[in-house]
Protein backbone atom coordinates (compact mmCIF):
# COMPACT_ATOMS: atom_id res chain seq x y z
CA UNK A 1 0.00 0.00 0.00
CA UNK A 2 2.82 2.29 0.76
CA UNK A 3 4.32 1.54 -2.66
CA UNK A 4 1.16 2.18 -4.31
CA UNK A 5 0.88 5.68 -2.37
CA UNK A 6 3.67 6.71 -3.33
CA UNK A 7 3.63 5.95 -7.13
CA UNK A 8 0.54 7.75 -7.32
CA UNK A 9 1.31 10.87 -5.56
CA UNK A 10 4.55 11.01 -7.87
CA UNK A 11 2.39 10.62 -10.74
CA UNK A 12 0.14 13.21 -9.52
CA UNK A 13 2.63 15.71 -8.69
CA UNK A 14 3.92 15.39 -12.10
CA UNK A 15 0.88 16.29 -13.64
CA UNK A 16 0.30 18.90 -11.02
CA UNK A 17 4.27 20.66 -12.08
CA UNK A 18 3.25 19.78 -15.61
CA UNK A 19 0.16 22.42 -15.44
CA UNK A 20 2.13 24.99 -13.18
CA UNK A 21 3.24 28.36 -14.79
CA UNK A 22 4.69 29.65 -11.03
CA UNK A 23 8.44 28.87 -10.92
CA UNK A 24 8.24 28.39 -6.75
CA UNK A 25 5.78 25.97 -7.36
CA UNK A 26 7.93 23.89 -9.54
CA UNK A 27 11.35 24.38 -8.00
CA UNK A 28 9.10 22.76 -4.77
CA UNK A 29 8.10 20.26 -7.12
CA UNK A 30 11.30 19.13 -8.37
CA UNK A 31 12.45 18.73 -5.31
CA UNK A 32 9.80 16.85 -3.89
CA UNK A 33 10.13 14.39 -7.05
CA UNK A 34 13.85 14.07 -6.79
CA UNK A 35 13.18 12.77 -3.37
CA UNK A 36 10.31 10.16 -4.29
CA UNK A 37 12.71 8.96 -7.39
CA UNK A 38 14.63 7.10 -4.99
CA UNK A 39 11.28 5.24 -3.48
CA UNK A 40 8.87 4.07 -5.99
CA UNK A 41 8.92 1.47 -8.02
CA UNK A 42 11.57 1.49 -10.98
CA UNK A 43 8.83 0.71 -13.83
CA UNK A 44 6.84 3.86 -13.12
CA UNK A 45 10.07 6.04 -12.54
CA UNK A 46 11.90 4.62 -16.00
CA UNK A 47 8.07 5.18 -17.64
CA UNK A 48 8.00 8.77 -16.61
CA UNK A 49 11.97 9.75 -16.33
CA UNK A 50 11.63 11.00 -20.23
CA UNK A 51 9.11 13.83 -19.74
CA UNK A 52 10.92 14.88 -16.06
CA UNK A 53 14.05 15.45 -17.55
CA UNK A 54 12.64 17.17 -20.54
CA UNK A 55 10.48 19.46 -18.36
CA UNK A 56 13.96 19.77 -15.83
CA UNK A 57 16.00 20.84 -18.60
CA UNK A 58 13.31 23.57 -19.81
CA UNK A 59 12.47 24.65 -16.44
CA UNK A 60 16.67 24.88 -15.80
CA UNK A 61 16.89 26.89 -19.45
CA UNK A 62 14.13 29.82 -18.69
CA UNK A 63 15.41 30.59 -14.83
CA UNK A 64 19.48 30.97 -16.12
CA UNK A 65 18.39 34.83 -17.09
CA UNK A 66 16.89 35.35 -13.60
CA UNK A 67 19.54 33.06 -11.39
CA UNK A 68 20.60 36.10 -9.09
CA UNK A 69 16.96 36.98 -8.34
CA UNK A 70 15.54 33.94 -7.28
CA UNK A 71 16.99 31.11 -4.93
CA UNK A 72 17.52 27.78 -6.64
CA UNK A 73 18.98 25.11 -4.18
CA UNK A 74 16.24 23.33 -3.78
CA UNK A 75 15.99 22.50 -7.75
CA UNK A 76 18.86 21.76 -8.26
CA UNK A 77 19.25 19.58 -5.46
CA UNK A 78 16.43 17.78 -6.88
CA UNK A 79 18.05 17.46 -10.03
CA UNK A 80 20.91 16.12 -8.71
CA UNK A 81 18.92 13.53 -7.14
CA UNK A 82 16.83 12.37 -10.67
CA UNK A 83 20.64 12.35 -12.76
CA UNK A 84 21.80 10.08 -10.41
CA UNK A 85 18.27 8.46 -9.80
CA UNK A 86 18.75 8.12 -14.05
CA UNK A 87 22.17 6.84 -14.37
CA UNK A 88 20.83 3.84 -11.04
CA UNK A 89 17.88 2.78 -13.24
CA UNK A 90 19.25 2.97 -17.10
CA UNK A 91 22.39 5.37 -17.64
CA UNK A 92 21.28 4.79 -21.60
CA UNK A 93 17.88 7.08 -21.02
CA UNK A 94 20.33 10.09 -20.91
CA UNK A 95 21.89 8.73 -24.43
CA UNK A 96 18.98 9.33 -26.38
CA UNK A 97 17.16 12.42 -28.15
CA UNK A 98 20.41 14.15 -27.19
CA UNK A 99 19.43 14.59 -23.39
CA UNK A 100 22.49 14.49 -21.89
CA UNK A 101 23.75 17.01 -24.26
CA UNK A 102 20.80 19.28 -23.28
CA UNK A 103 21.25 18.34 -19.63
CA UNK A 104 25.16 19.42 -19.94
CA UNK A 105 24.39 22.32 -21.72
CA UNK A 106 21.35 23.71 -19.10
CA UNK A 107 23.77 23.30 -15.99
CA UNK A 108 27.08 24.67 -18.22
CA UNK A 109 24.71 27.71 -18.35
CA UNK A 110 23.82 28.14 -15.43
CA UNK A 111 27.26 28.11 -13.82
CA UNK A 112 28.24 30.67 -16.92
CA UNK A 113 25.53 32.93 -15.51
CA UNK A 114 26.40 32.85 -11.76
CA UNK A 115 29.97 34.05 -12.62
CA UNK A 116 32.37 31.71 -12.37
CA UNK A 117 35.40 34.25 -10.58
CA UNK A 118 32.76 35.06 -8.12
CA UNK A 119 31.27 31.46 -7.31
CA UNK A 120 35.62 30.74 -7.03
CA UNK A 121 36.34 33.77 -4.59
CA UNK A 122 33.04 32.83 -2.42
CA UNK A 123 31.89 36.46 -3.01
CA UNK A 124 27.81 35.77 -3.28
CA UNK A 125 25.17 35.70 -1.50
CA UNK A 126 24.85 31.98 0.50
CA UNK A 127 22.15 30.99 -1.67
CA UNK A 128 23.58 30.98 -4.98
CA UNK A 129 26.55 29.67 -3.80
CA UNK A 130 24.69 26.57 -2.10
CA UNK A 131 23.26 26.20 -5.37
CA UNK A 132 26.52 26.54 -7.32
CA UNK A 133 27.46 23.55 -5.22
CA UNK A 134 24.68 21.72 -5.88
CA UNK A 135 25.58 22.48 -9.73
CA UNK A 136 28.87 20.91 -9.24
CA UNK A 137 27.40 17.50 -7.59
CA UNK A 138 25.45 17.25 -10.38
CA UNK A 139 28.58 17.58 -12.90
CA UNK A 140 29.89 15.11 -10.53
CA UNK A 141 27.29 12.40 -10.79
CA UNK A 142 27.41 12.70 -14.76
CA UNK A 143 31.08 12.60 -14.95
CA UNK A 144 30.74 8.82 -12.88
CA UNK A 145 28.61 7.74 -15.94
CA UNK A 146 30.03 9.40 -18.79
CA UNK A 147 33.15 10.39 -17.88
CA UNK A 148 34.72 11.10 -21.85
CA UNK A 149 31.44 13.51 -22.69
CA UNK A 150 31.43 15.58 -19.70
CA UNK A 151 35.31 15.86 -20.40
CA UNK A 152 35.37 16.66 -23.89
CA UNK A 153 32.18 19.00 -23.74
CA UNK A 154 34.50 20.93 -21.12
CA UNK A 155 37.38 20.91 -22.58
CA UNK A 156 35.45 22.40 -25.91
CA UNK A 157 33.96 25.25 -23.79
CA UNK A 158 37.87 26.24 -23.06
CA UNK A 159 37.62 27.36 -26.67
CA UNK A 160 35.15 29.38 -26.33
CA UNK A 161 34.46 33.20 -24.77
CA UNK A 162 36.29 34.47 -21.38
CA UNK A 163 33.31 33.39 -19.38
CA UNK A 164 33.05 29.78 -20.93
CA UNK A 165 36.77 29.64 -20.19
CA UNK A 166 36.36 30.40 -16.86
CA UNK A 167 33.44 28.45 -16.39
CA UNK A 168 34.68 24.94 -17.85
CA UNK A 169 38.00 25.82 -15.44
CA UNK A 170 35.56 26.04 -12.39
CA UNK A 171 34.04 22.73 -12.96
CA UNK A 172 37.07 20.76 -14.33
CA UNK A 173 38.78 21.93 -10.95
CA UNK A 174 35.97 20.19 -8.75
CA UNK A 175 36.21 17.09 -10.66
CA UNK A 176 40.31 16.95 -10.25
CA UNK A 177 39.63 17.98 -6.57
CA UNK A 178 36.56 15.39 -5.67
CA UNK A 179 36.76 12.46 -3.63
CA UNK A 180 34.90 10.28 -5.36
CA UNK A 181 35.89 7.51 -8.31
CA UNK A 182 34.87 9.99 -11.10
CA UNK A 183 38.48 11.51 -11.20
CA UNK A 184 39.25 12.43 -14.44
CA UNK A 185 43.02 11.40 -15.61
CA UNK A 186 45.42 14.55 -14.91
CA UNK A 187 47.17 13.64 -18.50
CA UNK A 188 43.44 14.26 -20.49
CA UNK A 189 42.73 17.39 -18.57
CA UNK A 190 46.64 18.91 -18.33
CA UNK A 191 46.70 18.40 -22.51
CA UNK A 192 43.56 20.30 -22.73
CA UNK A 193 44.48 23.28 -20.65
CA UNK A 194 47.96 24.05 -22.24
CA UNK A 195 47.18 26.16 -24.99
CA UNK A 196 45.64 28.81 -21.91
CA UNK A 197 49.00 28.93 -19.87
CA UNK A 198 49.67 31.92 -21.71
CA UNK A 199 46.97 33.26 -21.20
CA UNK A 200 47.07 37.30 -20.11
CA UNK A 201 43.73 36.83 -18.23
CA UNK A 202 43.90 36.93 -14.54
CA UNK A 203 41.19 35.47 -13.63
CA UNK A 204 42.17 31.95 -15.76
CA UNK A 205 45.54 32.45 -14.10
CA UNK A 206 43.51 31.81 -10.86
CA UNK A 207 41.54 28.86 -12.00
CA UNK A 208 44.14 27.13 -13.32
Amino acid sequence: KTTQSLSAAFTMLLRFWQGSKDPNVMISSMEALGNMCWVIPKDIFLSNSDALLELLVTLLTRQVSSVHGLTHVRLMRGFCLLLQACIDADPEMLLLENSLQAVTSALFAWVVSMGPLQCLQGSLRTEIMQSHEEVLRCFEVLCGAFRKQIIGFLLQRLKGGREEKLGALLILRSLVGCSTLVRPRPVTIVQGILHLTGDADTAVGLLL
